[in-house]
């Protein structure tokens, strides 16, 4: 317990450092107001949405509307399931390291029986059997572990986030398996598949968005932090109850 203790430890200070270093920035009045949602880094924001915008209309969207006029419905939920389970050893590690024994259950067993019988995931067997389980991060690890969530930052491609989530996302890089396979074909087709799945599955959300915001920037942002937040606020809950 005292070892995993200090590395926990251990990463939670190199989180919070690298937080640190971005925060230089970061206005007072940001700083110590906790009404304010600081975006200090809004123009790189903003610029960087810019650039996902025209990634979006130039690669992803076409590639996407191809997608969901061409392959049947059963087809694309069998994609989503099928990204999801190979999401599965990050999910582990994550609810392993938050401390949440029954999601790590939960999650080893659906990503064996879906490996096993739902033929490599393409269909989610388990849970028509029951067995259901909630997706897990290494950001929300961080939070669990008290590490601050930062500053808002939006990155082309991963979309919008927090220093701590992109922290996060860097670590559960490593967390998959797939970025250990040579040649490295598979990481990068399973990156591929989860920017379609996810762009499909937001589909009419990021449409209608384009289409009625006056400022689809800010509205993107306010979304994200509320989703967020609401599911930090749950993992931490679930973290105290399972530790009384």
């Amino acid at each position: 317990m005292g070892g995993a203790s200090a590395w926990k430890r251990a990463l939670a200070c190199m989180a919070a450092f690298a937080l640190v270093g971005c925060a230089d920035y970061t206005t007072r009045k940001a700083q110590n107001d906790p009404d304010i949602n600081p975006d200090p880094y809004e123009g790189f924001n903003r610029a960087m949405f810019g650039v996902n915008k025209a990634l979006d209309a130039a690669i992803i969207r076409p590639v996407t509307y191809v997608y969901r006029n061409t392959v049947p419905d059963g087809g694309q939920r069998a994609v989503t399931n099928f990204v999801h389970n190979l999401g599965s050893p990050v999910v582990f590690v994550n609810s392993v390291l938050q401390g949440d024994q029954q999601n790590s259950f939960a999650t080893f067993w659906r990503f064996m029986v879906n490996t096993t019988f739902g033929v490599g995931g393409l269909f989610d067997v388990a849970s028509e059997a029951g067995l259901k389980n909630r997706d897990a991060d290494f950001g929300e690890t961080l939070a669990t572990w008290g590490v601050p969530s930062g500053n808002y930052l939006f990155l082309p491609v991963f979309g919008p986030g927090t220093e701590r989530d992109t922290f996060g996302r860097v670590v559960d890089i490593f967390f998959n398996p797939t970025v250990w396979i040579s040649p490295s074909w598979p990481s990068y087709a399973q990156f591929g598949l989860t920017v379609v799945d996810k762009r499909s599955t937001n589909w009419t959300l990021i449409e209608d968005t384009f289409k009625t915001s006056l400022d689809p920037y800010a509205t993107f942002r306010s979304g994200y932090l509320q989703r967020r937040t609401s599911e930090i606020s749950k993992v931490r809950q679930m973290c105290v109850s399972g530790a009384q």
